[in-house]
């Protein structure tokens, strides 16, 4: 998290009292963002019932932009669905 300069937005369990990063993870939480999710939940389930789940690529590479190419159609999917 700290190299990805990313926060973790998953509430902790009220029994977390030690770990500095449990701790600070604690102040950072916002339910705002964590109530997001859904929505991007369920997006990710779309693509991946339409387009298929599995990337065939083997390198990290082609992999990444296999699921680039994946997400940019569901776009224009999309657009086309809601005109």
């Amino acid at each position: 998290n700290e190299e990805a300069k990313a926060e973790d937005q998953i509430p902790l369990k009220t029994r977390a009292k030690t770990g500095h990063y449990r701790l600070k993870s604690k102040k950072q939480f916002n339910q705002e963002i964590y109530s997001r999710r859904n929505n991007v939940e369920s997006i990710f389930s779309v693509i991946k019932r339409i387009f298929n789940g599995t990337n065939r690529s083997r390198s990290l590479q082609l992999s990444n932009k296999e699921t680039k190419l994946k997400n940019t159609i569901y776009n224009i999917y999309r657009s086309t669905q809601i005109q």
